[in-house]
């Protein structure tokens, strides 16, 4: 957690589906399974190179074996990024039941996407959804959207308390340089 994260939030409900989506990445144990996922598509992106060197060794095309090697390569990324995907969907879900059962408000996930959302906007296209280690913003809003209509609870936007605009004015007014930031 930073300055940052505090001064984007405009209510508890969002900053706590932020912590709820890491720990789940915890509680899930992600790492651990990445690390599983890896050495598999690891093995297989050997034998992909080793059917390439076959390959050569068997033929004069140099494009065939070029295109094994490459194309085994190219698997065993898609395969860590489709995994990976996968990892961020299930923190997500596992967060917003996470955050759900300890009395917050599940608006406050998609609420936060849309924050994500719009600060990136600039910045992303949407485009090559198939090469990017975590799922579309838009994605990850309609599905939490879902979710929390699914469940019955109430929607519309958070509310933010007092303690929470104290925090974040001042994450703001630490994170500003300026004299004038200071006097805000």
């Amino acid at each position: 957690m930073h300055l940052g994260l505090i001064a984007m939030t405009s209510a508890p409900d969002e900053l706590v589906s932020v912590l709820a989506h890491e720990l789940s990445h915890i509680t899930q144990r992600h790492i651990a399974r990445s690390m599983s996922a890896n050495s598999r598509a690891s093995t297989l992106g050997l034998a992909a190179m080793l059917l390439g060197l076959v390959v050569a060794s068997r033929t004069s095309n140099a494009d065939a074996a070029q295109a094994a090697v490459v194309g085994g390569q190219a698997a065993m990324a898609q395969a860590q990024l489709n995994f990976s995907r996968d990892m961020e969907r299930e923190a997500d879900r596992t967060g917003l039941a996470l955050m759900t059962g300890a009395g917050f408000a599940p608006a406050g996930m998609p609420a936060m996407f849309d924050k994500l959302d719009s600060a990136s906007r600039l910045n992303d296209s949407g485009g090559f959804p198939y090469l990017r280690s975590h799922p579309l913003t838009i994605d990850r809003i309609g599905e939490a959207r879902q979710i929390v209509q699914a469940s019955g609870a109430a929607g519309g936007v958070p509310t933010a308390p007092l303690l929470h605009a104290l925090m974040q004015a001042r994450a703001r007014v630490l994170m500003g340089t300026t004299t004038q930031t200071l006097r805000k």
